[in-house]
């Protein structure tokens, strides 16, 4: 039986994945793409209101791709380009992952703080500080670093085949008031949460971190990944760990990730999260 600790987390997870009104996702999906309305409706027009209160009915394998999708973490909702209405998209996997990372650093005491690099709408710091707060670890700062507009424009061969940039994704591009309100929205402190604002090549090489415990990459590009290898990896602690989530989505984050290993002599085992993020843990 979970504790209350352990319930406030599993709420929490839902709450971040939107997996208790998951079926309204599937909602805005139907609708966007007119799967909701009436027989000839081109004449008469209006919404089969039917459809639309029992949705999970007439659309059972949607729903259930919807699902799995959330469980297992996702881009875009099935058939369309339309981003999850979540908080993240990183899917429950990667969320019990980063727990789990936190667990062993707690436990151990492995030194240093906590930073995402590519934050989205905050959700998984979020997570990262509300366990942090949930179990009395004061002393450690949870770092955000993201342009908090979107994924920058491909400049490097590796990434001339991947066009993330606002332009093409503006739902990428979070402002930082929009994740301070989420923050507050979950009521999850934000002391000790710091914000690097920029481009990763502008704001990491000097961020003002001495150690880091977990460092979470979410960068997608082959540059934005080498750019936060080379300036924070080096200040990852022995025991902490690196959590890699586009490694088997974008083959230039592969790339990039397999490159600094084999110039950086890294030998660690590199761990399988779900179908596309990995992890490894830094030897001590």
């Amino acid at each position: 039986m979970m504790n209350v600790k352990e319930k406030y987390l599993e709420l929490l997870k839902k709450s971040l994945l939107n997996e208790i009104y998951v079926e309204n996702e599937l909602r805005i999906f139907c609708l966007a793409e007119k799967k909701l309305l009436k027989k000839w409706s081109l004449i008469f027009g209006g919404i089969d209101f039917e459809k639309l209160h029992h949705i999970g009915k007439y659309f059972p394998e949607d729903l259930d791709t919807f699902k799995k999708n959330r469980f297992e973490g996702g881009l875009l909702t099935p058939g369309s380009r339309h981003l999850v209405y979540a908080d993240t998209m990183i899917g429950r996997k990667r969320l019990l992952n980063i727990e789990h990372c936190l667990s062993v650093i707690l436990e151990e005491k492995i030194l240093g703080d906590v930073i995402e690099c590519g934050v989205w709408k905050g959700g998984a710091t979020i997570f990262m500080k509300a366990y942090l707060d949930t179990y009395e670890s004061t002393d450690r700062v949870v770092w955000l670093a993201d342009s908090f507009e979107g994924v920058p424009e491909s400049t490097l061969a590796q990434d001339k085949y991947s066009d993330l940039s606002r332009k093409a994704y503006p739902g990428l591009a979070i402002p930082k008031d929009d994740v301070v309100k989420n923050f507050e929205k979950y009521d999850v402190s934000l002391d000790h949460v710091q914000f690097l604002e920029g481009w990763f090549k502008d704001t990491l090489p000097d961020a003002p971190i001495d150690k880091l415990a977990l460092l979470r990459l979410d960068g997608d590009l082959y540059e934005s990944t080498m750019d936060a290898l080379q300036s924070l990896y080096h200040k990852l602690s022995p025991g902490g760990f690196i959590i890699i989530d586009d490694y088997k989505a974008l083959p230039q984050c592969e790339e990039a990730v397999q490159e600094f290993r084999l110039q950086n002599t890294i030998t660690e085992p590199i761990q399988k999260i779900d179908s596309e993020a990995v992890f490894w843990r830094k030897k001590f």
